[in-house]
């Protein structure tokens, strides 16, 4: 069948989006790209999400009821019966920009790549505001056809499912599967399939709208000291190293991922322990400081920024008073304030050892 008459599979899942699910499914069947299904698959919600969409979408989408089997196997249930020529995937609480799927198939059309992804907006639902996402943006630096993570390695800052299109023959040749009973599953999973991708091509165009809520259930990336979502996150990233060293040629983007990993993934969590007792941040130091020690992070600590550098090495060097003061200054005035303050509680002595954090492995 010819790009022209492609047909595009889009699979949506959700639990207890009632509130949402209208915005997300209306971004869909909108789109500028027609030749789609939208599969949404509700895991057991609660709230009528499944009898909502039935009654006002009838004959428009198809709905699949599962019973709390979490994302990823309800994502995996979706595409076994997507029959079209293209996959993407979208979150029931999310949008897809109305020209998005059009762009991303337009260039897959003219590359004859395996996946096309695209630039991120967050919508903050206080205001109303979208933002370019920050950590997108350096892992799409610039639109490019034809790479692959092995030409841009910094790729492994676009790790999410859902602001990509994938050819539907590539993404089950390689039998590809979001880890069942986990979060942040969509790691593993991206990593592998741009592992094994001829080729993939890169919008700097918006494409997905990803919500950060303020009412209601939090999203997963919400819930930072839930300790099964940092547990999760831990294991996902486990899984992707251990791909990582399946495959040949990887150094580079193994270095990238150890930046990142510091950079985004275990840094988001550590940032909100401002407001846990002492007894819990020793906890939650026990479980980062295993992590780092067994991918030895350490001597990637330096390379980090200035802020982030201090919030490290007082957590990990036990000093919980200065942790708890470093870590609740505002986000607005931290690069402003750091050196100031340090200057201000600790001797010079003591300032040259956090700014160079990375030469000890903290096990002393």
């Amino acid at each position: 069948m010819s790009d022209n008459l492609a047909t595009l599979s889009v699979v949506m899942v959700g639990y207890n989006v009632k509130k949402y699910v209208a915005d997300a499914v209306e971004s869909v069947l909108n789109q500028q790209y027609h030749r789609l299904e939208l599969i949404f698959v509700d895991d057991g919600s609660e709230d009528g999400t499944a009898e909502f969409l039935m009654k006002k979408y009838d004959g428009r989408i198809t709905v699949i009821t599962t019973n709390r089997v979490g994302l990823a196997a309800a994502r995996n249930i979706g595409a076994t019966k997507a029959g079209g020529d293209y996959l993407a995937f979208v979150d029931a609480d999310d949008m897809v920009t109305v020209d998005g799927y059009q762009r991303m198939i337009n260039s897959l059309n003219t590359s004859n790549s395996d996946m096309a992804a695209g630039m991120v907006a967050r919508l903050d639902d206080r205001n109303g505001k979208r933002y370019v996402s920050p950590h997108f943006k350096k892992g799409i630096k610039a639109a490019a056809k034809r790479v692959t993570i092995y030409s841009n390695p910094e790729l492994v800052y676009d790790s999410t499912a859902w602001n990509k299109v994938y050819r539907m023959s590539f993404y089950k040749q390689v039998g590809a599967e979001f880890p069942v009973g986990k979060l942040y599953e969509d790691i593993p999973t991206v990593m592998g399939l741009y592992l094994r991708a001829r080729s993939v091509d890169l919008l700097t165009d918006i494409v997905y709208i990803w919500r950060l809520r303020n009412s209601g259930h939090v999203s997963i990336t919400q819930d930072r000291l839930n300790r099964t979502n940092i547990s999760d996150r831990l294991e996902m990233l486990d899984l992707t190293y251990s791909k990582l060293a399946a495959n040949q040629d990887t150094n580079q983007i193994v270095v990238a991922l150890n930046y990142k990993v510091l950079n985004q993934d275990l840094y988001v969590h550590i940032a909100d322990l401002g407001s846990v007792s002492e007894l819990e941040l020793t906890e939650y130091r026990g479980l980062f400081m295993n992590f780092i020690n067994k991918h030895d992070l350490w001597r990637y600590l330096h390379e980090l920024p200035l802020f982030q550098r201090v919030i490290y090495q007082t957590f990990l060097g036990d000093d919980d008073a200065l942790f708890y003061k470093f870590v609740n200054i505002s986000h607005a005035s931290k690069h402003k304030k750091v050196l100031t303050l340090l200057k201000m509680w600790y001797s010079p002595i003591v300032v040259r050892a956090v700014l160079n954090i990375g030469v000890s492995n903290g096990k002393s």
